[in-house]
């Protein structure tokens, strides 16, 4: 079948024609996208891009520029179908419809609307009024604050700090564009004026709050004193300094308004509300609207419990991949500016926004310790102190985008990044911004590992010790088979582990390190006295990431620590998930590398390709380029089957449905690529010399889940995270699980590279992951057939390829090539390098390979030293102000003292020194640091302080001795001092004469009466008075005490009803 195309223009690439491999290629010479019959127009580079127009009905559509700020405005040119005479043509971006405007046959002319939203969103366009649209294309909205201005801000450069946009009374501003980016016509007017952006927990405004000039011409350059600035009447301008307090400058036309318009970033516009602000809350206008702000925000939810931990170090920040990235504005790979926070050396933040919309940021200093907003003051924080800060709103925004607080950028701007102009530039008081705004601790953050790095013993089955282990890595570890009785398997089963009976799987957790162990007992008891027993201890901690590494040169690093070789060549699994939460499938591509120089095709393969989804997920999927096409671009990477590139500022991080995409701001030829998933999965991919080398990390949640329901055979379902990078779950025994297979190929292998293991790994491990589509347990492929191109299809489409499995040693014509001192002088002791080196011959690849142990190995040790120290977090410790803290970096891990003491005018309270033991502080009292105003009273001022801690001592002293006495008084009213009795009936029983204020004398006549009523005895010398309440009386005595009185003696009672009448 003919096929009719043209490649790059420097010889490499191929771009087909229309009709190409079809079986109707001479259509060629008989259609055109122009008016010519048999002419084609492209535009030829890195991205080819078609010319003129198709008469198909339906196809795809060509827009440029096919990027732009998310805030609208821009004109953009729409081609693709043929536009009939006098149509009219609608464009509807995702939901939103624009009318435009037909420029000719083959062009129509749209202004972008504003889409409060960032990433990728399809496009239609239709030409007959909005009845079908048959042709689709992509636009790609960015962010505000990472699109690239029409309108530049300018800064003096000799009076940067005053003269600014940011400074709140500037004498001088400089406003520049490009006015032929709005129209040719050298006299037309434009008019320059802002727009401001408020929200509250509902609604949002992005709207014109006031107008700098009016009908100027277009030159470019607008040059303005604020101080003497005019501002028009406008009664609906006349309040927005009670709302606004920053936005974009906007440069448009005057009486053409559908043409497009220029937006700046986004700035602070205290300089134009400036006059307003004094007017209105006085001199200390700054400091009033930062109180506003203060009250403001304590209403909103709290999101601090939300946000991601920071890492404890900038090498754990850098290293997790998954769930950082470096913060633009703060980047030491980028912009080391730094405007916002000052004496950081590098800032990351999390990639995925909280359910809150939220952001964690975290800075580092020049020894990479993170840096503490509990550390700041107020006069340090513009100067060289100024710490990352989580953010109420995230700075890509996050679903659902057009709402509160999820607009991208503006959000931000509005509950984080204007209060801290207010607050810490202008009123110079950051405390109120770090009390609302506090560093995210790392205290509960667990940095990526790979493998075991910790151990544990065992005793035996009934007594169980494990040593201490690092809290961050997970230990694994298998006994060997043993026989027990019974009964004692199932005394250990109860009282050691989790209390199930004999004859039961049972796996569990260890969920913090002071946990009873748990232990699996799996006894075949089936009416025997002893059974084969093999118990596995499994250790995890609460919490803990882990990662794998693939080698460009098919060398494996799984999840839990076994490294092994396997040259399959195809599509293979790297790593899936069957969570039905977060479904991973990462796949990679094996091919035989170019003939050697003793002209033969080795027996090895490589990584030339990576391809990735998550769940719904756009497709990732990134190709090394060939010889001859590296000179630009190191790899291609598609999206959604489109090319996307990462060279321009504003495309540096990319943003899809369920993935984000992001390239180091210096890097320009694409050779390192990282992807980052909605679950917290990350890849990082950078090629090498034709090669990729894959590093995966992957969070908590990929771990193999707990088995909650237990089944009567034994087994329960559980999901798994499977593939080459082996099974994640902590234990090392059952790396090597082909599908559909309980059991590992090699259990008691940690380190595969050369036979006789490796025929085994080869046919009953690796092979059983490639990727056919004929196993519905693995899927299809994922790569594009149409964007894989391959060294050499013919040789990878062969089906007789068998590896080679013993490679160490220099044999056949390679001797004439490769020589042993210099496989000896490159690699040294390291076993891979070796292999690369005498199956390759590429000495190249063979340094690459060495180089990526080496950094693994040292990232190893690292591990391994974290975990001797255990190096927790204790958070850090309030510095107030006019007190010195020490040491300034690390004062937050385990193991640190941090000292106070307070500046030479001040006076210290609280305790001076505390420990970092566990993950506390060692127990005291809060430093604070008394200021002394009058340096020539210091002794007296002191003289005082000491008199007023004698006065507070005495006075503490004489109300514990008056409540000693209380105590006392209390205790002798309740048991030693006599009670007094009232007894009804006794008074009335006594004679007439007696009656009044008398007392009475108890006889015992009286006290046998008290008997007969059912009274207790009481002393002779308690008075009676009268007169006498007998309802109170009796209510006096209780139930209790009517129970225990008895009657000695009925004479007693006899007599006293003689002397009663």
């Amino acid at each position: 079948m003919l096929k009719a195309g043209f490649n790059g223009g420097n010889g490499t690439g191929f771009t087909p024609l229309p009709y190409s491999a079809s079986g109707e290629i001479f259509k060629l010479a008989t259609f055109s996208s122009v008016d010519l019959p048999g002419r084609w127009i492209y535009r030829v580079d890195e991205q080819i891009i078609a010319g003129g127009c198709s008469n198909a009905s339906a196809g795809f559509l060509t827009i440029a520029p096919d990027k732009g700020s998310m805030l609208g405005g821009i004109s953009v040119n729409i081609s693709g179908p043929c536009l009939p005479p006098s149509s009219t043509v609608h464009v509807l971006f995702d939901e939103l419809l624009v009318l435009c405007k037909q420029l000719n046959i083959h062009r129509a002319q749209c202004v972008l609307p504003r889409f409060h939203r960032v990433g990728h969103v399809t496009v239609k366009v239709s030409y007959d009024g909005g009845r079908h649209f048959p042709y689709t294309g992509s636009f790609y909205f960015v962010p505000p604050d990472r699109a690239i201005p029409g309108v530049i801000l300018r800064k003096d450069v000799l009076n940067y700090q005053v003269n600014a946009f940011d400074s709140p009374a500037p004498d001088l501003l400089t406003i520049t564009w490009s006015p032929y980016n709005l129209t040719s016509d050298t006299q037309a007017k434009v008019t320059v004026d802002l727009l401001g952006y408020w929200e509250d927990a509902e609604v949002q405004r992005f709207e014109r709050v006031g107008i700098v000039a009016q009908n100027i011409l277009n030159t470019g350059t607008l040059k303005l004193k604020p101080k003497e600035l005019h501002r028009p009447r406008d009664i609906s301008l006349a309040d927005k300094w009670k709302d606004f307090e920053f936005g974009v400058v906007r440069v448009a036309l005057t009486d053409k308004p559908d043409i497009g318009v220029l937006y700046s970033t986004i700035t602070s516009l205290s300089w134009y509300f400036l006059s307003d602000w004094e007017l209105n809350y006085g001199a200390d206008w700054a400091l009033k609207r930062c109180l506003q702000w203060y009250k403001k925000d304590g209403r909103w939810r709290n999101f601090w419990m939300d946000l991601e931990p920071c890492p404890c170090t900038l090498d754990q920040a850098i290293f997790d991949i998954g769930r950082f990235m470096p913060y633009l504005e703060c980047d030491m790979n980028g912009d080391g500016g730094c405007y916002y926070h000052r004496g950081a050396s590098h800032c990351v933040m999390s990639t995925q926004a909280t359910w809150t919309g939220a952001q964690t940021v975290c800075c580092y200093d020049v020894d990479g310790w993170l840096m503490h907003s509990d550390d700041y003051e107020d006069l340090d924080v513009l100067s060289y102190y100024s710490p990352g800060i989580p953010y109420r709103a995230h700075t890509f925004g996050s679903y659902p985008f057009r709402m509160p607080p999820y607009v991208p950028s503006l959000s931000n701007w509005f509950h984080d990044l204007a209060p801290y102009h207010m607050c810490c530039r202008f009123a110079d008081q950051c405390s109120f911004l770090f009390w609302r705004r506090q560093t995210r601790s790392c205290q509960d953050y667990t940095p990526p590992t790979s493998g075991p790095f910790a151990t544990a013993m065992t005793t035996n089955a009934v007594g169980l010790a494990m040593s201490t282990f690092c809290p961050v890595y997970g230990v694994s570890m298998k006994m060997s088979t043993q026989r027990f009785d019974a009964a004692m398997l199932q005394r250990a089963c109860t009282s050691r582990a989790t209390g199930h009976a004999a004859g039961k799987i049972r796996r569990s957790w260890l969920v913090a390190l002071d946990s009873t162990l748990t232990v699996g007992c799996a006894p075949m008891v089936h009416g025997h006295q002893f059974a084969a027993v093999r118990v596995v201890l499994l250790v995890q901690p609460w919490r803990f990431v882990v990662l794998g590494v693939a080698y460009g040169s098919t060398h494996f690093i799984t999840f839990d620590g076994a490294k092994y070789r396997f040259n399959g060549k195809g599509y293979y699994v790297l790593t899936m998930s069957t969570n039905p939460q977060h479904r991973l499938m990462v796949q990679i591509r094996l091919e035989q590398p170019f003939k050697t120089q003793w002209n033969t095709y080795p027996n090895s393969t490589v990584i030339t390709g990576v391809v990735a989804r998550e769940n719904n997920s756009d497709i990732v999927q990134i190709i090394s380029r060939k010889d001859f096409r590296r000179w630009r671009y190191k790899t291609d990477v598609t999206v959604r089957g489109q090319s996307r590139f990462f060279d321009t500022f504003d495309m540096k991080v990319q943003q899809y449905r369920g993935v984000n995409l992001w390239n180091p701001a210096r890097n320009l030829d694409q050779s390192e690529i990282h992807v980052q998933f909605s679950s917290g999965a990350g890849i990082k991919v950078q090629e090498n010399n034709g090669l990729l080398d894959v590093t995966v990390v992957l969070p908590r949640s990929f771990n193999e889940s707990k088995a909650d329901d237990i089944q009567e055979n034994g087994r329960s379902t559980v999901y798994r995270t499977y593939g080459l990078l082996g099974v994640f779950n902590g234990m090392v025994y059952d790396e090597f699980l082909p599908p559909h297979r309980e059991g590992s190929v090699l259990a008691n292998s940690r380190v595969v590279y050369t036979n006789p293991d490796a025929y085994a790994l080869y046919k009953e491990f690796g092979e059983k992951w490639k990727v056919d589509g004929s196993d519905p347990f693995i899927g299809p492929v994922l790569f594009e057939d149409f964007l894989k191109p391959l060294n050499n299809p013919l040789l990878f489409s062969r089906t007789d390829y068998l590896p080679c499995f013993d490679d160490l040693e220099i044999r056949g014509k390679s001797a004439a090539i490769v020589k042993e001192s210099d496989v000896r002088r490159t690699c040294g002791t390291s076993i891979p390098c070796r292999q690369v080196y005498i199956s390759t011959g590429q000495q190249a690849w063979a340094l690459n390979t060495k180089e990526v142990e080496d950094r693994f190995e040292a990232m190893k040790e690292r591990g391994n030293k974290q975990c001797q120290n255990i190096r927790l977090s204790c958070g850090p410790l309030w510095k107030a102000v006019g007190s010195i803290k020490t040491p300034q970096g690390n004062n937050y891990l385990e193991g640190v003292t941090v000292d106070f003491s307070c500046r030479p005018e001040y006076f210290m309270h609280g305790t001076s020194s505390r420990t970092c033991v566990n993950g506390t502080w060692t127990p005291g009292w809060p430093v604070w640091c008394r200021h002394n105003r009058h340096l020539h009273n210091y002794f007296s001022v002191k003289t005082e302080e000491n008199a007023l801690k004698i006065t507070t001592g005495v006075l503490i002293t004489m109300l514990l001795l008056a409540l000693l006495v209380a105590t006392f008084y209390y205790s002798y009213q309740a048991n030693v001092k006599p009670k007094r009795i009232k007894v009804t009936s006794v008074l009335s029983s006594l004679p007439p004469g007696s009656r009044g204020n008398k007392t009475v004398p108890l006889t015992d006549s009286v006290r046998t009466a008290a008997k007969c009523k059912g009274f207790s005895p009481v002393r002779s010398i308690a008075p009676i008075r009268w007169p006498y309440n007998a309802k109170s009386a009796a209510q006096i005595i209780t139930e209790p005490e009517q129970r225990k009185l008895h009657v000695r003696s009925a004479e007693k009672c006899k007599i006293l009803k003689e002397t009663k009448a």
